[in-house]
């Protein structure tokens, strides 16, 4: 929550920067997020379950920011 509220922080402040961020974080995180995923799949570990937790928030985080700058200025008519 806190990261979907800087990114927004962010769009609100730089768009053009924030969607340049937005892409390659979210990207990076869902990159390392599945490659977790099938080493985890292909010889388990003791990682906790909340960094796969933390990981898919992460990756979702940017879209999320992104989705409610565009709502606002759709519905709010900036």
């Amino acid at each position: 929550m806190i990261q979907t509220a800087a990114y927004l922080a962010l769009w609100l402040v730089y768009p053009y920067l924030a969607g340049l961020l937005s892409i390659i974080f979210g990207i990076v995180f869902l990159v390392v997020l599945l490659i977790s995923l099938i080493v985890e799949w292909i010889e388990p570990s003791k990682v906790p379950r909340a960094y796969f937790r933390w990981m898919l928030a992460s990756t979702l985080a940017p879209g999320v920011a992104a989705l409610a700058y565009e709502a606002g200025k759709w519905f709010g008519g900036q």
